[in-house]
């Protein structure tokens, strides 16, 4: 949830939309990891942080 607010927060300051989502995306994925256990809480993981800092970050780069 930390990192999420973090991403959230940074993408807020550079105001770039799919950095925010992405923070929102993880900060959902803490939620959701609750709720499951196991295998499962590691693929939760696996793809928020995909979706959250992966899929940004390329679309970041692209733009410089």
């Amino acid at each position: 949830a930390i990192a999420g607010m973090a991403i959230f927060i940074s993408g807020m300051v550079v105001k770039f939309y799919p950095m925010i989502a992405g923070g929102i995306v993880i900060a959902g994925a803490s939620v959701i990891s609750v709720f499951v256990s196991g295998f499962t809480q590691l693929l939760v993981f696996a793809i928020a942080i995909f979706l959250g800092y992966i899929i940004p970050g390329y679309m970041l780069r692209r733009l410089k």
